[in-house]
């Protein structure tokens, strides 16, 4: 389980935004280059065009490591998922279809805002995870596409938050 984990969570740090389009948006954001502020500016001025050029479903790989991240886990209004980072919410949007009842959250205002108007079963959240902690006690945090956008440094901090904030079975 754990190796199955750590390839979704590789999956993500290579895979970049998560668009499948040939001519991806013009937002330049790097692990390497750019802070998580930084990062969080560029979405706020470019959410729209993020949202465009982003496929609306979840590409095949995408759901099956969904798919092996919630194995196990009761499929009911009490399980605790927190998606960290949701942009335009393809990712909670196929664990609703799944039948989960994930909290969404973004640091861009601009996400949240669609989020909350797209009719998903509880409220989008403002979450900037380098200041804010997420609600104790989760079964699995899914961050898709996230982690590519902290500095080695920032990531540190982001990972003693999300590790403070799962239950001891949980998942990352």
């Amino acid at each position: 389980q754990k190796a199955s984990i750590f390839s979704f969570v590789v999956y993500n740090i290579c895979m970049g935004r998560g668009t499948r389009n040939k001519q991806k948006a013009d937002i330049s954001v790097s692990r390497r280059t750019g802070t998580n502020r930084e990062n969080i500016e560029i979405y706020s001025r470019n959410h729209q065009t993020y949202i465009d050029k982003t496929y609306v479903d979840l590409a095949p790989e995408e759901k099956a490591w969904v798919q092996v991240a919630t194995e196990g886990l009761p499929v009911n209004d009490q399980t605790l998922i927190y998606e960290v980072g949701a942009g335009e919410g393809r990712t909670s949007r196929y664990l609703e279809e799944l039948g989960f009842y994930p909290t969404v959250s973004d640091a861009v205002y601009e996400f949240v805002d669609i989020l909350n108007k797209d009719g998903r079963k509880k409220p989008a959240v403002i979450l900037d995870c380098l200041n804010q902690n997420i609600d104790p006690a989760q079964d699995l945090i899914i961050a898709n596409a996230v982690l590519l956008h902290f500095t080695d440094k920032e990531i540190e901090e982001v990972f003693r938050r999300f590790s403070s904030s799962l239950k001891p079975e949980g998942k990352l």
